[in-house]
């Protein structure tokens, strides 16, 4: 029998780890120079209204499912059907995948910090941004000794050190169980929340500053949500990468949480809380750029450096440089930005840890040792990023996880909203309606997408008439066939409204009636917006993503910023790896047995449960 499982501390202590685990890195660098790239403020119109209706409801279904089942995301995925074990599993691939690329950030940061209190000390007084850059792009990175062809040259082992020690930080992070984690996040998270306020007052304080604010949320540029439409898509992305979920990192943290813990709540909490830390970043980091502006006599905001890498360890170390107190200023600065990148890195490891902790595999295996083995893994899998060309290998891989992420946040809200209670949709309505609906949901927007995003004019009038004119097709044709079946079968306890109505919620609804015994009450929303409204962005996206082309017109996806094809390839390995753990899964499900959950039994009881719409008045439970 599996141990009793452990719960968190608090639900405080939850609410941080999930926070922590959501902000990293990303909320710094990119989502800043993304609102002044798309119109200042009228960037967060599409990016809350991406938050409340794809974000929060995605939270919400991994927290929901966690805390009901006291499972990780196998045993979850396992439970609304066996062969969906596989989709838990190939988001706790993703989320490892990610850690081993996201840890080398950490070890970037921290030799920075501990170089700071050696002889380059004295660098970092009036520093340059360029100079800045150039420490951290040639002497940290190492990638000075990259010759023209772009392929690395040599592991710059001084880095192996720092990556040994961040695994080890990782580790020690997770090792004792989520009692200690919930302790530990007090501080790795609550520094960084009063650091960050403390930058944010220092920066709007300096001269120049108002200047940086006004071009990040001063100006609001209206026409960009109607002349450059991938603002949408752009938004839903990063409010969909910002918060992780992908990776089975929340369904873990769900699952430690004890039962009628506000589900809907939480997700509220962490959900504006990443998004809240996100904006006021931002403040943070244009009311400083504005100062460097000035203080480096460029002409415009656009002039110095506004996201990425060398934000983080170009310009934002020189904007401090230059202020009283210099080094100890950047060193609180590293130390913050360490903190805020390993409470995201210790989550991942933390979801794959749940999933071995929860299978026969990992019963009798402390979690000690299991986060021994996990991290050793994740400590070789960075030997790559540590080369001279790791900054590459960096941005290739993450570039490629993004089909992934996509495909994974389909899949799961695809089991939710489709698969959970399918087998007592085809008993009442047979398969060819029950199929038919759904290919009528999902045929007619994939060809759109084809269209849209593949061919060459992007003739996006004929995608959205082919698209609107199959659908209505569609829909007639299960009508009449729903229309035939109720009238034909007396014995059927639904009028025509009723049928209609349990084919296209019945299930979802289902769900939504089981989740809240045992986590509160779910927004009414909710299940249409998992059903009818996520995996359908979800597709766009991921079309959006295949049919976006690099600077020489070449698709991204095996040409990726035109870098060598040895780049191209390890990001393309990890994409069909995981496409083939997800195909193998479906047909052969019982190969993953040994990672299935203990405690993993089908969620709905056929022929037991089921909710009953009665000429769309009411619904009801009640026993067939």
């Amino acid at each position: 029998m599996p141990e009793a499982r452990e719960t968190w501390p608090s639900r405080q202590a939850f609410i941080l780890a999930a926070v922590g685990a959501a902000i990293g890195f990303g909320n710094v660098w990119r989502f800043p120079a993304l609102a002044h790239e798309y119109g200042g403020g009228a960037f967060f119109i599409p990016y809350l209204l991406a938050l409340v209706f794809l974000g929060i409801p995605l939270l919400l279904l991994e927290l929901a499912l966690g805390q009901h089942l006291q499972m990780g995301d196998v045993g979850v995925f396992g439970s609304i059907n066996k062969r969906l074990r596989c989709v838990g599993l190939i988001a706790v691939m993703c989320g490892f995948t990610v850690s081993t690329f996201y840890v080398p950030l950490l070890v970037w940061t921290l030799r920075i910090f501990f170089e700071s209190f050696g002889e380059m000390s004295d660098q970092w007084e009036n520093v340059s941004s360029e100079e800045a850059s150039n420490y951290f792009f040639n002497d940290v990175v190492g990638m000075e000794t990259i010759g023209d062809n772009q392929l690395p040259t040599r592991i710059v082992y001084s880095n192996i050190w720092y990556l040994l020690i961040a695994w080890l930080c990782v580790g020690l992070c997770v090792a004792f169980g989520v009692g200690t984690t919930g302790k530990i996040v007090y501080f790795t998270m609550g520094m960084p929340i009063v650091s960050l306020f403390a930058f944010v007052i220092r920066a709007v304080t300096l001269e120049g500053a108002g200047v940086g604010i006004q071009s990040y949320i001063g100006e609001w540029d209206l026409t960009v949500l109607t002349q450059r439409p991938d603002v949408w898509s752009t938004a839903m992305s990063q409010i969909l990468f910002s918060l992780g979920l992908a990776f089975g990192v929340m369904t873990a943290f769900g699952s430690h949480c004890p039962p009628q813990s506000p589900a809907a709540i939480n997700a509220y909490i962490i959900g504006f809380s990443n998004s809240f830390f996100s904006i006021i970043a931002g403040i943070a980091v244009f009311g400083s750029l504005g100062y460097l502006m000035e203080y480096e006599n460029a002409e415009s905001i656009e002039d110095v450096v506004i996201g990425g890498p060398s934000l983080l360890f170009g310009a934002l170390p020189a904007v401090l440089s230059t202020l009283p107190g210099n080094v100890y200023l950047i060193r609180m600065f590293l130390f913050t930005l360490f903190l805020l990148g390993i409470d995201s890195a210790f989550a991942m490891i933390e979801a794959g840890i749940t999933v071995v902790k929860d299978s026969e595999f990992g019963r009798n295996r402390s979690t000690k040792t299991i986060t021994a083995v996990l991290c050793s893994l994740g400590f070789l899998g960075g030997i790559m990023y540590m080369s001279d060309a790791g900054l590459t290998f960096f941005q290739t891989v993450n570039f490629y996880v993004n089909y992934v992420i996509i495909m994974i946040s389909f899949c799961k809200t695809f089991s939710a909203g489709w698969i959970y209670g399918l087998e007592n949709q085809l008993s009442t309505f047979g398969s060819k309606i029950v199929y038919a609906y759904m290919l009528t949901s999902f045929g007619p927007l994939i060809i759109a997408c084809m269209i849209w995003f593949w061919t060459p004019n992007n003739t996006v009038v004929i995608g959205f008439v082919l698209w609107i004119v199959l659908y209505v097709i569609g829909i007639i044709k299960c009508a009449i066939e729903i229309k035939g079946l109720v009238e034909h079968n007396p014995n059927l306890e639904f009028t025509l409204n009723s049928a209609v109505f349990e084919l296209v919620m019945g299930n979802i609804l289902q769900l939504k009636h089981t989740l809240e015994s045992s986590v509160g009450g779910i927004p009414t929303m909710w299940p249409y917006l998992v059903k009818h409204f996520i995996p359908q962005v979800l597709i766009i996206l991921f079309f959006n993503l295949t049919g976006s082309r690099n600077e020489l017109g070449e698709p991204m996806f095996g040409h990726y910023e035109a870098y060598p094809f040895p780049y191209q390839c390890i990001g393309i390995f990890l994409v069909l790896l995981v496409f083939l753990v997800f195909l193998m899964g479906l047909k052969h499900p019982d190969s993953f047995q040994k990672i299935a959950a203990l405690q993993e039994q089908p969620m709905l009881n056929k022929a037991k449960d089921r909710v009953i719409a009665v000429d769309d008045v009411y619904l009801e439970m009640a026993p067939k």
